[in-house]
């Protein structure tokens, strides 16, 4: 999961329907010192392993989506949101 808005509390809500559906996440959020690499290696990595990432705030405001493919080594990121397709640029 990808946060780019600043101090979210995924909390209970999010631990638990990943716990009842019986898989694991990681997070990472935006600090001070997070950089637009950080996000990249992250989603990277984790496409890489078999995860979409579910991200907020990626572009725009902090809209949920999910994003499954890569491309130009992270500069180029597909993420669906509520029935549309967007390519990042």
């Amino acid at each position: 999961m990808i946060s780019d808005v600043p101090a979210v509390d995924f909390g209970y809500g999010v631990r638990s329907t990943f716990l009842a559906c019986g898989r694991e996440y990681n997070v990472i959020k935006k600090e001070d010192n997070t950089t637009k690499e950080d996000f990249i290696k992250f989603i990277i990595k984790e496409i890489q392993e078999g995860r979409p990432c579910i991200a907020l705030g990626i572009v725009g405001p902090p809209e949920a989506c999910v994003v499954t493919v890569y491309r130009e080594n992270g500069k180029k990121l597909l993420r669906f949101i509520v029935n549309r397709l967007y390519l990042i640029i």
